[in-house]
């Protein structure tokens, strides 16, 4: 059975509203109910007793979000991100920001010149600390072009081989716009790494 509250009574003068307050019908103005309402604290993150918002829930300790969902105020900011080992953004810190550079990557030119068979043998110096990326760089000797490719699995941390070919003077429908590169043909690399 339903408690029956005491009648407050007609409402006068600058009274403008009825509220319960221990049970019991109270006559109060706007004012007074917006100004108690501001001073009520519910439980951490749920509404408080008479329905009004409840209080921020806790502030994290490692910054995350307070119960009601708020983000907590005293958290503590992320570390560094470790720095990457091939001068790519490391990984990113703990509270979102970006980790520090790794080290500057080593971008050189190394050259050698061709045998009789039209490989050029091609030492890095200092070597690297890993096998670098290596690009031939095309190039032209009077009115040939020179190019080249990297000899497969030749490439390591302290240099590479390179089949080097030359255009040719007359070209052939049978035989292709390039061939093997005689003696002494210089050819230019490019490598990249640390």
């Amino acid at each position: 059975m339903a408690k029956k509250i005491p009648d407050a009574g007609p409402l006068t003068g600058s009274e403008g509203a009825i509220v319960i307050q221990d049970g019991k019908a109270v006559k109060t103005d706007v004012q007074s109910i917006a100004n108690k309402a501001q001073t009520i604290k519910g439980d951490p993150g749920k509404d408080g007793k008479d329905g009004a918002p409840g209080a921020p829930g806790a502030a994290g300790k490692d910054g995350a979000a307070g119960k009601d969902g708020l983000p907590g105020k005293d958290g503590l900011q992320g570390v560094q991100g470790v720095a990457g080992k091939d001068g790519s953004p490391g990984v990113a810190g703990k509270d979102g920001t970006p980790g520090a550079a790794g080290p500057p990557k080593r971008i050189e030119r190394f050259s050698g010149s061709t045998t009789s068979t039209g490989i050029a043998t091609i030492s890095f110096s200092p070597a690297f600390e890993a096998t670098p990326d290596i690009d031939v760089i095309e190039d032209w000797s009077n009115e040939q072009m020179i190019t080249g490719k990297v000899v497969s699995g030749s490439g390591t941390k302290a240099g590479c081989q390179v089949q080097v070919m030359v255009s040719r003077g007359t070209l052939l429908l049978t035989t292709g716009p390039f061939q093997k590169a005689g003696a002494g043909v210089s050819i230019t690399v490019r490598a990249i790494g640390n």
